[in-house]
């Protein structure tokens, strides 16, 4: 397969996280580049500062994506509300950034939380596709979609569970060559992040 170069479609490690609009695809004579608006992020808080904050950040360009910092509270319903349902309200997706929790500790949550919002696409960063319990995650939970990079095992990730439940995050590094061809490639480094970038995800799969 020749080498694909392409930039990830989100900029998920720094501080302030971003989310690339452009599709680029290197040409060969140098890196690929994108344009980038930032993910609007929100910590529990009134529904209607959370709504008017929101439309702000939709109004400077922000995607349909919420993301989560989940550091400092317990990751539960009643501690995350009202974010979840309005994100679910808007057809937005939410991203849930773990930070520093331990790896059993993240799939608990992630599974916990996904079926507890079963039509709210969830977007998870860094987590380990290299698990065994990777699989029986995507299993478990038709709404989570994983952030990915060039994971040996992402090939026989998308043929048994669909390339649409994962896309191309940057994870700290800034180019990646996916072992992916054809309608799969294209699918987790543009149309997924595109479509819960628009809101579109959860009516094309769940």
């Amino acid at each position: 397969m020749p080498r694909v170069d392409v930039n990830a479609r989100i900029a998920s490690r720094g501080i302030d996280m971003s989310w690339i609009t452009v599709q680029t695809i290197s040409d060969g004579n140098g890196p690929p580049l994108g344009r980038s608006v930032p993910i609007f992020t929100a910590v529990p808080a009134d529904l209607g500062v959370l709504a008017s904050n929101f439309a702000a950040a939709k109004t400077a360009g922000a995607p349909a994506v919420i993301r989560l910092s989940c550091n400092g509270y317990p990751l539960e319903p009643w501690t995350l509300s009202p974010i979840p349902e309005f994100a679910e309200r808007e057809d937005c997706c939410l991203m849930l950034d773990f930070g520093d929790r331990g790896e059993a500790d993240r799939w608990s949550v992630l599974v916990q939380l996904a079926r507890h919002y079963p039509h709210l696409p969830l977007l998870a960063l860094d987590m380990p596709l290299n698990s065994p319990i990777a699989g029986k995650a995507l299993d478990a939970t038709p709404n989570v979609v994983f952030e990915t990079y060039d994971e040996p095992e992402l090939r026989d990730l998308c043929d048994r569970y669909g390339a649409h439940r994962f896309t191309y995050g940057s994870a700290g590094r800034a180019i990646a060559t996916p072992r992916l061809d054809g309608d799969a490639l294209e699918q987790v480094v543009w149309t997924t992040a595109t479509q819960l970038s628009e809101g579109r995800w959860g009516s094309a799969y769940l």
